[in-house]
């Protein structure tokens, strides 16, 4: 038995020989400087280099837009601050003395309105009616303080037929003639007026 064990044990110590002379083979190799660097496609270590290298390149260059981009948005930041930013004001008053006189407002006026009021018998019904709707008109948009007609400047008022006259008797020659009137004006609010 021993007869056979010894091939046996010689082949095994000359298996590990070889294999540690291999890797030390491999090792003196690698420090000597390969052409191969390894990797799933045994690249050269020159292209692996190159590879890296670009790939650096292509992370400065991100960072470097990156970080331009947000010094961009700290400028808008500030511009916008500046932009924004007011100057501090006073607003100061003057107390009149009882014999000074005071001067009086100047008159606001806003843009012009035209509105068409509701149909009448009349012209005198229809331009009234159309008159009401222009106030409404003025006082939902601009205000009670702009709705009175009389201030109103630069008054116009157009007024037509609005029916052929259907209504009533043809034989007595009383067929009803309907009008409806359109106004145009420019609201103004009423000035200030001298108190007692």
């Amino acid at each position: 038995m021993h007869r056979f064990l010894s091939p046996l044990i010689l082949l095994v110590i000359l298996a590990v020989l070889l294999g540690l002379t291999f890797m030390a083979l491999k090792a003196q190799n690698a420090h000597a400087g390969t052409t191969y660097c390894g990797g799933p496609f045994d690249k050269s270590c020159a292209q692996v280099e190159y590879e890296m290298r670009i790939k650096r390149q292509r992370r400065a260059r991100a960072l470097a837009r990156s970080r331009e981009k947000a010094r961009e948005r700290a400028r808008e930041r500030r511009r916008a601050k500046r932009r924004h930013r007011k100057a501090t004001r006073v607003l100061g008053y003057r107390k009149y003395e009882a014999d000074e006189r005071i001067e009086v407002d100047p008159v606001v006026c806003r843009n012009y309105l035209a509105v068409v009021g509701s149909q009448y018998v009349t012209k005198n019904g229809a331009e009234d009616s159309a008159i009401k709707s222009w106030q409404e008109q003025v006082r939902y948009e601009h205000g009670e303080r702009f709705m009175n007609w009389d201030t109103a400047e630069n008054q116009q008022v157009r007024c037509v037929r609005s029916s052929i006259g259907e209504l009533g008797s043809k034989a007595l020659d009383m067929t009803v003639k309907f009008y409806r009137c359109e106004v145009k004006g420019k609201p103004c609010q009423p000035p200030f007026e001298t108190g007692k």
